[in-house]
């Protein structure tokens, strides 16, 4: 598994936090997506922001953030 450092604002502060690289297998083939911890506290602005900065998808809790404008077809790496 890969690690990737992330940015977020969580009430006013600028915290930096590890969080994973991960793939999934689907029908239409594998992608990644960024795997943020459920015990940290990020508004989902923020997941939106890292989504869209990164070009990945964002799973966090029970939310899946893809970046503006893309799906899930558009992250599809391996067929």
């Amino acid at each position: 598994m890969k690690n990737i450092e992330v940015e977020f604002t969580s009430q006013g502060v600028l915290k930096k936090h590890k969080a994973e690289i991960r793939e999934e297998k689907t029908g239409f083939g594998v992608y990644e997506y960024i795997y943020i911890d459920k015990s940290l506290e990020v508004p989902q602005r923020e997941l939106l922001r890292i989504a869209n900065e990164k070009g990945m998808a964002v799973f966090y809790k029970e939310y899946k953030i893809f970046p503006e404008g893309k799906t899930l077809m558009d992250l599809i790496k391996k067929r």
